[in-house]
C-alpha cells in the first residue's frame, strides 16, 4: 500500500521538484499552497507524512504543525520541514512541535527521498530500498 505524503509549499518549483522525486516512488503525494487548505486535507486524507513550508500564506508552517498535533487525528503525523529558514529558533521550534527533520532550502532531493524512506519504512537513511527489497 502506497504511503500518503501531504506536501504543504507555496512555492510552486519545490511542488513540482518534491512530487517528481516521491511521486513516482511508494508514495502517494497530495499537494496544499497553504495552511489552511493543508489542515482541510489533513483531517480528510489521514496522511503518514506532512512535508511542510515555515513561511507561507495564511498562516506559517510554525501554526500548522501546531494545529496538527491539538488534533486527535493527527497528532501521531511524522512532519518534515521544508524551509529557507534555518535559525537555530527555528530549529528550536521545529523540535518543541515535534518535528522530524529540518530541511534547508536550497535542499537535496535524493537526501529529502532517503529520509523519507527512513521516517516511512524504516529503512536505513543511507539508501532507500530497492524494488526487490520493497517486494519482499
Amino acid at each position: 500500500m502506497r504511503k500518503r505524503i501531504l506536501l504543504v509549499d507555496d512555492d510552486q518549483a519545490v511542488q513540482r521538484l518534491v512530487t517528481m522525486t516521491l511521486g513516482t516512488t511508494d508514495f502517494e503525494v497530495a499537494v496544499a499552497s497553504d495552511g489552511t487548505t493543508a489542515l482541510e486535507m489533513a483531517a480528510t486524507q489521514s496522511p503518514d507524512l506532512v512535508l511542510l513550508d515555515v513561511m507561507m500564506p495564511d498562516m506559517d508552517g510554525f501554526a500548522v504543525a501546531a494545529a496538527l498535533r491539538a488534533r486527535p487525528e493527527t497528532a501521531g503525523v511524522s512532519i518534515i520541514m521544508l524551509t529557507a529558514r534555518g535559525s537555530s529558533d527555528d530549529l528550536a521550534h521545529s523540535q518543541s512541535l515535534g518535528v522530524r527533520e529540518h530541511f534547508i532550502k536550497p535542499f537535496s532531493p535524493l537526501h529529502l527521498l532517503k529520509t523519507v524512506y527512513a521516517i516511512l519504512e524504516g529503512t536505513p537513511p543511507s539508501t532507500p530500498p530497492t524494488t526487490a527489497e520493497r517486494a519482499g
